[in-house]
Formats: structure tokens, C-alpha cells, sequence
């Protein structure tokens, strides 16, 4: 995502600007007609890589709660496919490509929300088989206030990012690049903390 924005920002005919472009500026043809190809074919790539890291987390959270883990992965499927779609109907299709993008942002934090359901069953689980008798270590502690931490920024971009779209009437550019940062944020959380199983 890194490299695709780069490249977009970069071919952008204008100065780009997160605070006046939204993320779909980069890949509309006619806005950037030199940089479009790439970022669109890039979000088509990353929408279709997160499935499997998305099945990756319900494989680990099923033995918590199958019905909500499989719920979460359905979101996070949904979610994953409207991205690549994102990039086969770019800003200039007005009708498909807003729908794709609400698609995906509202199923992500729909999902990351889920597995926070998930992960506080799971931590409860834990502390009755391992911990019912024992204090909880720092590292434990620390992983927790992390993860609320990580969570909280989460939310509250999403959250704001809403908020702030419809006080205005239009999509606030620098909310919807603070969400996608929180979005990253999360995946990046989610695979270095979880196990392999």
C-alpha cells in the first residue's frame, strides 16, 4: 500500500495532499492519468491478498467462538473483495466504486470488532485453564494495553472519519487517511500478535 500510494503521489499531476486528496484521487484516470495503473492494480493485488490472512485468523479464533469467527471472516472476505473491486471501478465510477469503498471500510471495522470480542473470550478462556491461581505477568499486561491502544485508535478514526463526513457532507480526506492508517495499524497487530496456532 506504501509503495502503490508513493507511486501515485508521485505521478500525481498536482501537488497531492492528504489533506485535500481522498485515497481514491490516486487511482481516478482522470485526476492522475500517468499514476492511476499502477495504484489500481495494486489495490486489486492487496484486496486479494488479505483473504488468506484473514482465513489465517479464523483457523486461530474458531476454537473461541466458530460462529463469530466465522462471521468476522465472512466480513473480512467481503471486505477484501471490495477492495480489489476498488481498483476495477476507480473513483470515476462514481456508483460501483462508492459502494465498494463503503463495503470495505464498513466491513473492516465490523470484523476488527468482532475479533476483539474474539480476543477478550479467548484472553478469559486463558486466565481460567492457566492463570485461575497465579497473577498475571507484566508481558500479559502489556500485550493488553497494546491491543485496547491499538483498538481505540482503531475506532475513534473510523469513528471520526463518519462523524466528520457527514457534518460536511462530503468524505473529509485526512479522516479517511487517518482510518486506513488504522487499518494498517490493525493488520500489522493482528499478525505479529497472534500465534500460528
Amino acid at each position: 500500500m506504501i509503495v502503490i500510494c508513493a507511486f501515485a503521489q508521485i505521478r500525481f499531476p498536482e501537488n497531492y495532499s492528504i489533506f485535500t486528496n481522498t485515497i481514491s484521487d490516486q487511482g481516478s484516470i482522470l485526476l492522475n492519468p500517468r499514476g492511476h495503473k499502477l495504484w489500481n492494480i495494486g489495490v486489486i493485488i492487496i484486496g486479494i491478498s488479505m483473504i488468506p490472512h484473514f482465513i489465517h485468523l479464523f483457523r486461530i479464533m474458531k476454537s473461541i467462538s466458530y460462529l463469530l469467527s466465522g462471521i468476522s471472516t465472512l466480513f473480512g472476505v467481503i471486505s477484501s473483495i471490495s477492495l480489489s473491486l476498488i481498483g476495477i471501478f476507480p473513483k470515476d465510477f462514481k456508483v460501483p466504486h462508492f459502494t465498494f469503498a463503503g463495503i470495505t471500510f464498513g466491513g473492516i471495522f465490523f470484523m476488527a470488532n468482532i475479533n476483539l470480542i474474539l480476543i477478550i473470550k479467548g484472553f478469559r478462556i486463558y486466565k481460567q485453564q492457566k492463570l485461575s491461581t497465579q497473577k498475571l505477568p507484566v508481558s500479559s499486561i502489556l500485550k493488553i494495553v497494546i491491543t485496547v491502544a491499538i483498538y481505540f485508535i482503531f475506532n475513534m478514526s473510523f469513528l471520526i472519519f463518519v462523524i466528520q463526513s457527514k457534518i460536511s457532507g462530503n468524505i473529509v480526506p485526512f479522516w479517511e487517511w487517518g482510518y486506513l492508517f488504522g487499518i494498517i495499524l490493525w493488520l500489522i497487530s493482528s499478525t505479529i500478535k497472534l500465534p500460528v496456532k
